[in-house]
């Protein structure tokens, strides 16, 4: 059996969450497993990736 989540882990995991937003987008699973694969070719998460990609882009739109 793994190790029990405790109740100070829940608090620290909702503390910390709390300061995220989530942005939720529709793609094929096509589409969802390439950016899987490449992001895990850039040893990165996917999210990490998603926002490797888009961020730079909105810093150029305001510039």
């Amino acid at each position: 059996m793994g190790a029990k989540y405790t109740e100070a882990q829940a608090r620290s995991a909702k503390k910390y969450l709390e300061k995220f937003q989530e942005i939720r987008i529709r793609m094929t699973a096509e589409e969802k497993k390439q950016i899987y694969a490449d992001a895990e070719a850039a040893g990165k998460s996917a999210n990490q990736y998603i926002l490797d990609k888009l961020l730079p882009l909105r810093v150029k739109d305001t510039n």
